[in-house]
């Protein structure tokens, strides 16, 4: 594809291309400082919850628990979102 195009569209693409990548590297950090944070979060909450006999404190700390299987789940999505299509799947637009 890049035979078709001229120098000015190649860089354009190369700088989308670099974009993407230093978008993903921030997404995954910011979800892996996400994770850390709410595992120790669920620690401390079930700690004290458990130590005090508090449901609520408990169910909180289940909370942050989800919220870090989301963050799992975010980094996934990320990483399947960047690899490339299969050659076995024909797109619409082609004929």
């Amino acid at each position: 594809m890049e035979k078709f195009m001229n120098k000015e569209q190649t860089e354009v693409s190369e700088n989308i291309i670099q974009e993407s990548i230093n978008r993903d590297k921030v997404i995954v950090k910011t979800s892996i400082i996400g994770i850390v944070t709410n595992i120790f979060l669920v620690i401390f909450k079930a700690t004290i919850g458990l130590l005090s006999n508090s449901i609520a404190v408990i169910l909180d700390a289940v909370n942050n628990l989800s919220d870090a299987l989301s963050s799992v789940i975010t980094i996934i999505g990320t990483k399947l979102a960047n690899k490339l299509p299969n050659k076995n799947i024909r797109w619409v637009t082609e004929e």
